[in-house]
């Protein structure tokens, strides 16, 4: 297993549809990828903030082998831990932990060299079923894709809304010029749109970290 070079850090965590998570030298957490952030549900505000996530303060991962073998990780050893029983800490997560619990998992521990901004170690999950199959990569890759697909939608909706609202005040602000009748099919015109254009910021915010998609990495 290879150092992972600087250029591919960001190829790494744009395009691979594993979630991946990226430490600096003392093992907190910097950066997250989109199927990181989809697969734990992790508000990044707590995970990448001053208090945020610590590997070695993690009470799986810095605890016996595997905190062992995360510190090595740390230092430049590259690492892979199988079959790991693993939940990310529940502080750093949106929704409540899952009733069955722990996830079977397998963990790989990839040094960065320097020159990546602070950035030291990435950790790359895959999740096992009993076969041996990794479903994270197709559930994540389908949940960040319904959600770009809802952010598109939301900017078609949102740019012919602008226009209608826009050219109804106009048409409103002329008012001496229109029938009492139709101000007031103007008025109806414009409280629907405003209406539609609510539901849409609404609904922008559950979509807003994918916003940055052309950014390969989520910053706090």
């Amino acid at each position: 297993m290879l150092l992972l070079e600087e250029r591919m850090l960001d190829d790494l965590c744009l395009f691979t549809p594993r979630p991946v998570l990226v430490l600096d030298a003392a093992g907190k957490a910097l950066h997250l990828n989109e199927a990181f952030r989809v697969y734990w549900d992790v508000d990044p505000s707590r995970l990448l903030g001053p208090d945020g996530y610590q590997v070695l303060d993690d009470p799986i991962l810095g605890c016996g082998e595997a905190g062992s073998l995360m510190a090595r990780a740390l230092r430049g050893v590259p690492a892979r831990l199988e079959a790991l029983n693993y939940s990310l800490p529940e502080q750093y997560c949106l929704s409540a932990p899952r009733p069955e619990g722990l996830r079977r998992l397998a963990l790989t521990a990839l040094p960065l060299p320097p020159g990546n901004d602070g950035a030291a170690l990435a950790l790359l999950f895959d999740e096992t079923n009993g076969n041996g199959h990794a479903p994270t990569q197709r559930r994540c890759a389908r949940l960040a894709a319904i959600n770009r697909s809802v952010l598109d939608l939301q900017h078609e909706i949102n740019n012919p809304l602008l226009l209608i609202i826009g050219n109804t005040q106009l048409l409103m602000a002329k008012g001496d010029k229109f029938s009492p009748d139709v101000l007031r099919k103007l008025e109806k015109v414009l409280g629907a749109a405003e209406k539609i254009r609510t539901i849409v910021q609404e609904h922008r915010a559950l979509t807003a970290p994918l916003e940055s998609d052309d950014q390969p990495l989520a910053h706090p």
